[in-house]
């Protein structure tokens, strides 16, 4: 009888183990059991900051609530003068001497993605000199000789950890791969960074996947603005000679933000808790309040410094720095001023091409802000 029992049950043991698997397979394939993503936990101390955003959306104004931040090291625009060079189809030398020709149209995305992730890692060896140093022949003002210009870099106020060193003064005295004297210094200086923060209006969302893998210490932050006071404002800063077509314009850059969210929308199911949307008018409305909540995304404390600074930038009679800058004197006045200097046109044209764009951010029509303004 004993021995009937134990072949009964090495027979039925491995049916049941099937039968449990098949179960737990079945309910995970249901979703009842968590489902499993790539992502490291959300709780790891952030170390590198990407601020994803678009042309004319205060970008810069955003990005300085990093760069007065003495622990953070922060870098703006790098692919800039990198999109100069493809377009020129000009070399781009490296610190160790190496020369080599940009890639082909269409190529430099992936290129795009390996400059941004090894600026985020202090990786500087690695990196164009030209991006490094905003490096630029431009002709001098009396139009007789060529001269070397780094100001994109070198703009006051622009890197603020760099102006404290010697950075500025050893790419002014260099040229062409004379720079690459200047590399361990701006490595040292981001190494020496509790926080890498990149600042890009040229990257887009579906190209962040690999940095958020690759890089368990990111944190995306994703500035929105209006398409109105966005166009409004690259209107007005348009130079002669340079062809405004609204619908054209509205068209892409609604197209651009709406898949950018789409793609948000997927990686924030892969990365939970690592990409945060901010809109530009909340920034510029509420600046304490909205960067305090960008700090407190990022696990990070809010200097003291920067709650001084931020209200000299907001209502409280800060300097304008023109369209080129980083300061307003009264940003909440330019967040919401397109509404009564956009030209009712123009704003039918926005409306039309941007609803989509619209039902995600929650924004009205022209015709219902009116009312809301009372004119």
């Amino acid at each position: 009888m004993l021995r009937r029992w134990r072949r009964l049950v090495v027979l039925c043991c491995p049916g049941l183990l099937l039968l449990v698997v098949l179960v737990w397979s079945l309910y995970y394939q249901k979703g009842t059991f968590p489902t499993i993503t790539f992502a490291s936990p959300s709780t790891r101390p952030t170390t590198r900051v990407l601020l994803l955003a678009y042309y004319r959306t205060g970008s810069s104004f955003l990005g300085e609530q990093f760069n007065k931040n003495s622990k953070m090291f922060y870098f703006f625009e790098p692919l800039w003068n990198y999109d100069n060079a493809v377009q020129k189809k000009e070399g781009l030398m490296y610190a160790n001497g190496t020369y080599t020709n940009p890639p082909k149209h269409g190529k430099e995305y992936e290129e795009h993605i390996a400059i941004i992730n090894d600026l985020l890692n202090c990786r500087m060896h690695a990196i164009p000199l030209q991006i490094l140093t905003g490096s630029r022949i431009q002709t001098s003002r009396n139009g007789q000789q060529m001269i070397e210009s780094h100001s994109f870099v070198t703009w006051p106020g622009r890197h603020r950890k760099l102006e404290n060193s010697t950075y500025y003064e050893c790419i002014n005295k260099n040229t062409g791969f004379g720079h690459g004297k200047c590399v361990p210094i701006i490595e040292n200086v981001c190494k020496q960074s509790d926080v890498t923060v990149v600042k890009t209006i040229r990257t887009r969302m579906w190209q962040v996947e690999s940095l958020l893998r690759e890089n368990p210490g990111l944190k995306v932050v994703h500035l929105l603005r209006d398409p109105r006071g966005q166009i409004l404002s690259a209107k007005m800063t348009l130079t002669e000679g340079m062809v405004f077509d609204p619908d054209f314009f509205a068209s892409n850059i609604c197209l651009m933000m709406l898949r950018d969210i789409h793609a948000r929308n997927k990686l924030q199911e892969m990365f939970p808790r690592r990409i945060l949307e901010v809109q530009y008018e909340d920034f510029a409305e509420y600046p304490y309040e909205t960067t305090t909540r960008i700090y407190d995304f990022l696990g990070l404390e809010l200097p003291g410094n920067l709650r001084t600074n931020l209200q000299r930038n907001s209502r409280n009679g800060g300097v304008d720095t023109g369209f080129m800058g980083t300061s307003r004197k009264d940003p909440n006045a330019t967040a919401h001023a397109w509404v009564l200097k956009i030209d009712p046109a123009l704003a039918g044209v926005v409306d039309e091409a941007c609803s989509e764009l619209y039902s995600e951010l929650g924004l009205l029509k022209y015709k219902h802000l009116r009312k809301r303004y009372d004119f």
